[in-house]
């Protein structure tokens, strides 16, 4: 990973602009993000220490949890998701797949295939489902980015003034190409079948998520695309892999990390405005009206 550290709204502008050449190239392709501490990992919140779910039948943290505790948790969020979801009468999307999939064969046979590893989590019928719980704020393995970099430095300097006081602080925006075989693998049979077994480990992986049959007005209007960590062959009872994309892409030079200063956030959020990079843009509707009126007030001078 490349860190580069800007320390002005001007440089920050200008490094992140879409006309950048740095994201040109037949073969490249870049996806963006922007969060609101330097400090903070990508790392989707289904797998993050402090998140919690609904569940009772699993109690131990994350670090004590197995493969098996970690996926069946998700899988059953997800379930829990669409049932509340039909029963509320709202549209889901994929859900006659899903539960075509579940129908097929014993419910239990295929939730102990999920667990065990023999199919790998999430299977394609669920990126849908899974694109809309994320966005509805429910604890997922994907992670939002967006093919905007402006996108994404808006949400981190948002995010930073929104949660810290300190000037002292940065936040970041990450850049990651996308268009190489370590997030192009995008057929999870591809490497199902090994003819030595020994080859059948845990083989965590993140993926790119672009096309996917869920999409909903935010997330045309944030040019919204998800890397989500697909698990396959799990070893079902070994503890359960954490890993963010930091460390999947550790010794490659396709993700890029700029930092900024906290201090830099009004003028960089009062420069992107500008450009339509603001609430009022990027939710359309009445609550992006309403975010839009008071991130005004967050970005104030006299504030």
């Amino acid at each position: 990973m490349k860190e580069i550290e800007l320390s002005t709204a001007e440089e920050a502008l200008i490094e992140l602009s879409p006309v950048n050449k740095l994201w040109d190239g037949y073969t490249k392709k870049y996806t963006f993000r922007g969060q609101g501490n330097s400090a903070w990992n990508l790392l989707p919140k289904a797998l993050r220490k402090e998140t919690k779910f609904n569940h009772d039948f699993i109690i131990d943290s994350i670090s004590k949890r197995s493969n098996r505790d970690q996926i069946e948790l998700e899988y059953e969020a997800i379930h829990e998701f669409i049932e509340y979801a039909n029963l509320a009468g709202f549209f889901v999307a994929n859900d006659e797949k899903i539960y075509m999939s579940n129908e097929s064969e014993n419910f239990i046979e295929y939730h102990n295939k999920i667990g065990k590893g023999q199919l790998p989590w999430p299977t394609k019928e669920y990126y849908p489902v899974i694109a809309m719980a994320q966005h509805c704020g429910l604890a997922t393995c994907f992670l939002d980015f967006t093919l905007q970099p402006y996108v994404a430095l808006y949400f981190g300097a948002k995010s930073i003034l929104q949660k810290y006081k300190d000037n002292s602080l940065k936040f970041s925006v990450y850049a990651i190409e996308v268009e190489n075989s370590s997030f192009t693998q995008g057929n999870e049979k591809d490497d199902f079948f090994f003819s030595n077994k020994e080859k059948r480990i845990s083989k965590p992986r993140y993926q790119l998520i672009q096309n996917n049959t869920y999409t909903n007005s935010y997330q045309v209007a944030q040019k919204g695309v998800f890397l989500a960590l697909i698990r396959n062959w799990k070893r079902p009872n070994s503890r359960a892999e954490i890993i963010s994309v930091e460390e999947y892409v550790k010794f490659s030079d396709d993700l890029i990390k700029f930092n900024i200063p906290r201090q830099e956030s009004k003028k960089i959020l009062r420069s992107l405005t500008k450009f339509n990079i603001d609430a009022l843009h990027l939710f359309p509707g009445p609550y992006g009206i309403g975010e839009y009126i008071k991130e005004r007030v967050l970005w104030d001078d006299k504030k």
